[in-house]
């Protein structure tokens, strides 16, 4: 199902002069609307409270999901910002981790969006 819609969530971000958390929770809801009910909507409009972790590590409270990825969006939005610290962009959006499910797949897709415009190649 990710596959049978990858282009058009290509297209999608394609068509964005700038990308915003909007257009993030968008690409989710293209790319997951056949599967999850709640495909585009974030963790803190789904379950505020609730914490998620992935073995020892904790992702941001719900309510800062859109702070960690708006910090790695608004960093990936500058080119020369992108080609110096692409790490630390994917760091924000992994830490900001809003979805339930998906998550790797989005962050990737977005950020392979950013480096193609900042004319970066990563091996």
């Amino acid at each position: 199902m990710f596959r049978a819609q990858l282009p058009a969530a290509l297209t999608f971000l394609a068509t964005k002069k700038r990308i915003g958390y909007a257009d993030f929770l968008e690409v989710h809801r293209i790319l997951f609307e056949g599967l999850y009910p709640w495909a585009g909507k974030d963790r803190a409009e789904i379950l505020p409270d609730s914490a998620i972790k992935k073995g020892d590590i904790y992702f941001c409270h719900p309510h800062d999901c859109r702070r960690a990825v708006f910090e790695g969006l608004s960093l990936a939005q500058d080119k020369k910002q992108m080609s110096k610290r692409p790490g630390f962009v994917m760091g924000m959006f992994a830490y900001g981790h809003p979805f339930f499910d998906g998550n790797g797949r989005i962050m990737l897709l977005v950020h392979a969006e950013f480096c193609f415009r900042a004319n970066l190649s990563v091996n």
